[in-house]
């Protein structure tokens, strides 16, 4: 039998470069719109993580300048990062808030399972052991007593002794 000689042949190579720059293409243009989007509605996230919880703004603000302290190169670039990715960084604190209203909401939660929770209470009036206490009574009638049944054949007489 002929063996068949098998290489490498460009022209197949072609199709497969031509779908790989499609896919980045589509990516990018997703990737992009997206980004589009998040820059229109950046700033009402930030306002929305603000309310929701102040803090996560304040701590990304400190970690940026701890970073810029410790190595001032990387906090120079993550600054500058802040400053160009602003609504990815928006997208991450709003979300980061959210996550951390959630958790404080299930830990609450929590709590109120395992220690139970406090009930409304009415102050009730000191009986006062001078005077003497009147129950209110309800009169019941007097009970009927049931009549005895007569006895109805011989074979119950078998069992009273």
């Amino acid at each position: 039998m002929a063996q068949e000689k098998r290489g490498f042949n460009f022209l197949n190579l072609i199709p497969a470069i031509l779908m790989l720059i499609a896919a980045f293409y589509v990516i990018g243009f997703i990737a992009s719109t997206v980004y589009t989007i998040l820059s229109y509605i950046a700033i009402g996230l930030f306002i929305a993580t603000a309310f929701i919880n102040h803090n996560v703004i304040l701590n990304y603000g400190k970690m940026l300048i701890n970073m810029l302290r410790r190595n001032p190169i990387m906090g120079i670039v993550a600054i500058g990062a802040t400053v160009f990715l602003y609504p990815i960084v928006a997208l991450y604190l709003f979300g980061k808030a959210m996550l951390l209203r959630k958790v404080g909401n299930l830990k609450k939660e929590f709590q109120t399972r395992q220690e139970g929770q406090y009930a409304e209470y009415e102050e009730v009036e000191d009986i006062r052991p001078d005077e003497p206490v009147k129950p209110d009574l309800i009169e019941l009638p007097p009970m009927r007593e049931k009549p005895k049944q007569a006895r109805r054949n011989d074979y119950e007489d078998l069992f009273e002794e």
